[in-house]
């Protein structure tokens, strides 16, 4: 994993110039905490098109340090299935998992406040949407674009928010939302 020095106890995770057959693989584990030069830095981002086009990435544990996903992180990671985001991921970018054509389930956590335009695009194979916030999230106007029209997307929410869910723009565009 490539990082860039974000502060001097910082670091981001970013995209760097790979060539073919280069791109992210299997299944990776972004670390809390990294050591450079026998200083520990912490994880804090994931930077722009920071896995941008790694196809064969499979799954992605994203530690709770983590605070800002920027846009299109995970761009056309089409193998990428089941994305869990953690709390304390305040803001997730724009198109941050577009073109993930294997993607089934993403769950965002209660501290996401704000998603970005075409943040699922084109994810034919999303299944659930699992959202932890009592507050929908505020979401662009185009957030939810670029997803099948017969696509049957089970939104799931907190016990008691279905109601605001269906009021929400964007959120209230889900056919389903259920309590969990």
């Amino acid at each position: 994993i490539c990082y860039d020095f974000t502060s001097d106890s910082t670091v981001s995770v970013t995209y760097y110039n790979r060539g073919i057959n280069e791109e992210y693989q299997g299944n990776i584990v972004i670390p809390t905490y990294i050591s450079n030069k026998g200083k520990k830095y912490r994880v804090t981002a994931i930077g722009e098109n920071a896995f941008f086009f790694s196809y064969y990435l499979e799954s992605v544990v994203i530690p709770p340090s983590i605070i800002t996903i920027g846009a299109d992180a995970f761009y056309k990671c089409g193998n990428l299935e089941n994305v869990v985001i953690p709390y304390g991921v305040k803001e997730l970018s724009q198109g941050v998992f577009g073109h993930c054509g294997s993607m089934k389930s993403i769950t965002i956590p209660s501290s996401v406040t704000t998603i970005g335009d075409v943040f699922i695009f084109d994810c034919h194979r999303l299944e659930e949407i699992i959202c932890k916030s009592r507050i929908p999230p505020t979401v662009e106007k185009e957030t939810f674009r670029g997803l099948k029209s017969n696509q049957k997307i089970v939104v799931k929410v907190p016990k008691g928010t279905v109601n605001a869910y269906k009021n929400a723009e964007g959120w209230k565009d889900f056919e389903i939302i259920e309590e969990t």
